[in-house]
């Protein structure tokens, strides 16, 4: 009986349809529904307004939507029933589970396909239950002899309270639980909204019948196609996107100063750090290039770039530099990504006004990373946060869209191309796979966004791309000079720049000052530096005289001082702190007896302007306490700290293996050799026989500080002494441990 009167009805509609094809539009909705949808169904009810008889078919597969789209389209459609008279039939291709389970309830025909669900109102809503409800009730006829039962399913696909039961064919809707009898079958259980069933739905005499979908197609006479939105229209017109290359070619002749009647200079930087990556050392080149270059004035910079990243705080100097001297001296920057502009490398390609690729390019995966316990691991939100905002204020500095930016350093945004447009998704079910004018995806979720040469060309985030050309090698005396013709650089053979043939390269290279400078920016040699500072400076003041120890110590600091001079990062105040603490540490050793606030007052401004010296951009340093967690430039910081502490503590460990085997042995040969009767084999021990040295055991008082060599007194008599590494003030009292290699070894004891 069911499939004859399904025939029956199937063969009425095609009937009805063969006489009102001119009196019937389709409507498709796949995958989710939004704005574009209801400006199709705005544009279908506008073809239908004078016609005679009319009907709209909506085919439903949709399992999101825009709630406040899905309403307005539940809005229009029921002014056009009651206003025109317009039929709606529904068919539910699927799903019409979210939002658009809405729709059916409007429907003058309902016909589901054979794997049909409905229900499920409440998902992705933004709007409370009560005027959900309300809403839904109003787009009901209360004519229709089912009104009553169609409101309570409505509701029971809004609240999850509500409870759906089955018994003897009839459904009963309850607020709390009942007796559960053989005969009753729960639909909807408490806490579930109600999604029902194809079974369900036509057994309760809610649809006019059950059909596949190729079958609805051939009753509402449409053929599978581009009209139905089966297939993918093929590509989508980026010419919004992407700039033409009039406006390039203008945009450059109006930055670019040019002249017909003499050599034209363009500056050349290149950030070739494949291997080793952007860090303080790259920031001091680029700037002394920059330097350079503000006062040479060339027309324009090329900055070619071929790098995997590296240090984002090292990067945020380079970048700001490079936007300072495009908008302060009036030299644009031309970003050349020859191959790779990956992570830091995208930021300051961002950081350009131009930004120009070779055919294999590639530029983004900006994600945020910090090393850990030797792994590598993402960083907190806060600061991916905070790099986010700076790719995307960056990016919009020089009119590029912003969202490809940020989807470069954050892997759970959503980005597709969407009516010649680049808008972010919240889910990727939002995503328009189907139907009229589909989405092109950009970026998925749980994936960083890295685009090639054509892509970046598309979504307007490159101007152009050079093409591979042959052009003459430059010679080994002209990279060494840093200067060659404009002819031989790629970059320059481009069509933007033909009528312009006098250009002279000048390319910055460093010369042995940079790369030593360089040399000494570099964490580990900071490091270094301070465990030699650390380690001679003790050694000098435990061992009399002036010596290699004290020169390496001096030496070290001034190599500390000239690399924080060379990258620009010292600040008077730490070198006062240096110098104050320096001072009073000499006044305590060479004026004031004994040892006491001076001392530890020297000492303590001594470290803190050398910690200050070893970590430059601490006034960067920001620390936010709801997250707990540091900025970039903290995390920079951090970084150079636990260098700095791996060095301290391998200081300390040097530092007591010398007070205890090396020093004491040392200060024993350290004075002038005994010859003739002072030898050794004589008996002769630091000028004294053997017999007149102290025994062990004798008391005595310390005459010049111990340090851990000194002088002390005992019976009247003055000794040179040393002790195990113990600091011994003038005054204090000692005993004699023991004569070793013909030295006094003392201890302090208890007056």
């Amino acid at each position: 009986m069911r499939v004859m009167r399904n025939f029956i009805i199937i063969c009425l509609f095609m009937v009805s349809f063969c006489y009102a094809d001119n009196n019937r539009q389709l409507v498709v909705m796949k995958g989710y529904v939004n704005e574009d949808d209801l400006r199709i169904v705005q544009d279908k009810i506008s073809l239908l307004h004078d016609q005679k008889d009319k009907s709209l078919v909506i085919m439903i597969d949709s399992a999101s939507a825009d709630m406040r789209a899905v309403l307005e389209i539940a809005k229009r459609l029921y002014e056009a029933k009651i206003e025109d008279d317009l039929e709606i039939i529904c068919y539910i291709d699927g799903n019409a589970v979210g939002p658009t389970a809405i729709l059916p309830f409007m429907a003058d025909e309902l016909v589901v396909s054979l794997s049909a669900s409905w229900g499920d109102i409440i998902k992705d809503s933004v709007i409370s239950q009560n005027i959900l409800r309300s809403r839904i009730n109003s787009l009901i006829p209360t004519s229709k002899k089912d009104a009553r039962l169609l409101m309570k399913l409505a509701e029971s696909m809004i609240d999850s309270a509500i409870i759906v039961q089955e018994s003897s064919g009839q459904l009963k809707f309850l607020k709390e639980d009942s007796a559960i009898s053989e005969d009753i079958i729960i639909i909807s259980p408490a806490g579930e909204t109600l999604i029902l069933n194809q079974n369900q739905i036509y057994n309760h005499k809610l649809s006019k019948a059950s059909m596949g979908a190729v079958t609805f197609q051939d009753y509402v006479g449409v053929e599978n196609g581009s009209e139905y939105g089966f297939e993918e229209k093929d590509g989508l017109n980026l010419s919004s996107l992407v700039r033409p290359s009039e406006l390039v070619k203008k945009d450059l002749y109006e930055h670019i100063t040019y002249s017909n009647d003499k050599d034209n200079v363009v500056g050349k930087i290149t950030i070739d750090d494949y291997s080793s990556g952007i860090n303080q050392s790259t920031w001091l080149y680029v700037k002394s290039a920059l330097d350079y270059y503000k006062n040479s004035k060339p027309a324009f910079i090329i900055l070619e770039l071929n790098t995997p990243g590296g240090e984002v705080f090292a990067a945020q100097k380079i970048s700001d530099a490079l936007q300072d001297i495009d908008t302060q001296y009036n030299i644009p920057v031309i970003a050349y990504v020859n191959d790779w502009a990956i992570s830091a490398g995208a930021m300051l390609a961002y950081s350009c006004r131009y930004i120009t690729v070779d055919k294999d390019a590639v530029m983004g995966a900006a994600e945020p990373v910090l090393t850990s316990g030797g792994e590598m691991k993402t960083a907190s939100e806060k600061i991916n946060s905070a790099l986010r905002a700076d790719f995307s204020g960056r990016a919009g500095f020089y009119e590029r869209d912003p969202l490809i930016a940020e989807a470069m350093v954050d892997k759970d945004m959503i980005l597709v191309l969407r009516n010649e447009k680049i808008i972010q998704l919240k889910d990727e079910s939002q995503i328009k796979a189907y139907g009229y004018n589909p989405d092109i995806i950009i970026t998925t979720k749980g994936k960083l966004l890295t685009l090639n040469s054509q892509k970046m060309l598309e979504y307007g985030l490159a101007d152009f791309i050079v093409p591979p050309k042959q052009v003459k090698a430059v010679t080994s005396s002209e990279k060494d000079a840093g200067r060659w013709p404009g002819s031989k650089e790629m970059l320059l053979k481009h069509h933007f720049f033909n009528g312009m043939d006098n250009w002279i390269v000048d390319k910055y290279t460093m010369d042995w000052r940079m790369k030593f400078f360089s040399f000494l920016a570099h964490p580990m040699v900071a490091s270094m530096l301070f465990l030699v500072l650390m380690i001679g400076a003790y050694t000098e003041f435990t061992t009399p005289g002036f010596g290699v120890p004290g020169i390496a110590a001096m030496t070290a600091l001034f190599l500390i001082l000239l690399s924080s001079f060379s990258i620009e990062a010292i600040n008077w105040l730490e070198v006062i702190l240096l110098l104050a603490g320096l001072i009073l540490f000499a006044v305590e050793i060479f004026i004031l007896p004994g040892f006491g606030l001076a001392g530890i007052l020297g000492i303590t401004l001594t470290f803190a302007g050398l910690l200050a010296l070893l970590l430059p951009g601490l006034e960067y340093v920001n620390f936010d306490f709801t997250s707990n967690t540091f900025n970039v430039a903290g995390q920079a910081l951090i970084e150079r700290f636990m260098w700095l502490c791996g060095a301290l503590v391998l200081g300390v460990i040097i530092i007591a293996i010398l007070s205890r085997y090396v020093l004491p042995r040392f200060n024993s040969v350290n004075k002038l050799v005994l010859k003739g009767s002072e030898e050794h084999d004589k008996g002769y021990y630091a000028g004294l026989k053997a017999s007149e040295l102290p025994k062990a055991g004798t008391p005595g008082v310390v005459e010049a500080v111990l340090r851990p060599s000194g002088k002390v007194i005992i019976d009247k008599v003055s000794y040179d002494a040393i002790s195990r590494g113990e600091f011994i003030a003038k005054g204090n009292y000692i005993e004699v441990l023991e004569i070793e290699n013909g030295h006094v070894v003392v201890h302090k004891r208890s007056e």
